[in-house]
């Protein structure tokens, strides 16, 4: 699901925010670049660097909104949740309704598994699919649209890993990728 506000103009295009985010070795150094680039469009990302530090940023092209974990979670799905850009929401219907749900349960199985995360239980958990029709792990089967899990990735910065899974990872496991410092 896109990640919509309007807008949209002439700028840094949303898909090097990233890029540009991973030139820093902080969140709040990444957080600052981000901000100030002239943005093209909207953009959420989270931040998470090794030394533990997480936040997430919705960006429309002249506005952002700054979200801290709470009790040490963080997530998002694809709609705005940050006060200030509520009313910015172009999503509708089925498709903010599937946003809203994947963030409850997110959240919901985030809580029944805090203090015992892990790579494996993030790993069951972005596999679910007990809030069906509207599942964390999207299948093709699910009539959500053109809508599907593409890849799901789980980040462990202090140990410079990350675990993708390529395609739905009910149905893909993860690989190990690891980086030097």
């Amino acid at each position: 699901m896109a990640f919509k506000s309007h807008g949209w103009r002439a700028g840094f295009p949303r898909y090097l925010f990233s890029r540009l985010a991973l030139t820093y070795d902080s969140v709040d150094k990444a957080i600052t670049a981000v901000r100030n680039v002239p943005r093209a469009s909207s953009r959420n990302l989270i931040f998470l660097d090794r030394n533990g530090k997480a936040a997430d940023l919705e960006t429309t092209p002249t506005q952002d909104a700054l979200i801290e974990p709470e009790n040490s979670l963080l997530a998002h799905s694809n709609h705005f949740i940050g006060e200030n850009l509520l009313d910015e929401e172009r999503s509708t219907g089925r498709n903010l309704e599937n946003s809203r749900v994947r963030l409850q349960r997110i959240h919901q199985l985030l809580e029944d598994y805090h203090g015992n995360l892990n790579v494996q239980v993030m790993q069951d958990i972005l596999r679910d699919r007990g809030s069906g029709p509207h599942s964390l792990c999207v299948m093709p089967v699910d009539d959500m649209e053109d809508n599907i899990t593409f890849a799901s990735i789980i980040a462990e910065p202090s140990k410079g890993k990350l675990w993708i899974a390529i395609g739905p990872p009910n149905l893909y496991e993860y690989k190990c990728y690891s980086f030097s410092s």
